[in-house]
């Protein structure tokens, strides 16, 4: 039998499948920053987006996104903060280029937290379900 841990690193690994395959560059994986830390983080046509990723084998505890309390998402939102205050130059954000083979400054129009559902069945997924905008974090970028 597998531990939480174990589980959610497995779900951890097919939401970055699954934003891979729908477009997204993911930017960082378990980013700690201001006691918390962010799963993922992305980046797609000027959306940086932070997702929360829960993982269930069965829904005896609710569904993943009822995991996701109002201290996480102060957390997160703290989380967020921190990594823009770290990561970003002029309002843009560094995206690895296959390109270029090296980083390039990606201007941000907007960021959000997304939460990733993953159900699991076995060991493998059954169902994933990306919950976007769960919150707009337009103020992260808005200037004074």
């Amino acid at each position: 039998m597998r531990t939480s841990k174990e589980i959610g690193k497995i779900g951890e690994e097919y939401a970055e499948k699954h934003l891979k395959k729908h477009g997204y560059k993911v930017i960082a994986n378990n980013y700690a920053v201001a006691g918390s830390e962010l799963d993922l983080v992305a980046y797609k046509r000027g959306a940086l987006v932070f997702v929360e990723v829960k993982t269930r084998s069965s829904n005896a505890y609710g569904s993943p996104a009822e995991a996701v309390t109002p201290l996480k998402l102060r957390k997160l939102r703290a989380a967020a903060r921190g990594f823009w205050y770290e990561q970003q130059k002029f309002g843009c954000i560094p995206v690895w280029s296959r390109l270029k083979n090296d980083f390039t400054l990606k201007k941000v129009k907007s960021a959000r937290l997304d939460i990733a559902e993953i159900y699991l069945d076995c060991g493998s997924v059954r169902c994933i379900n990306i919950i976007e905008n769960a919150e707009d974090y337009i103020w992260l970028i808005k200037k004074d």
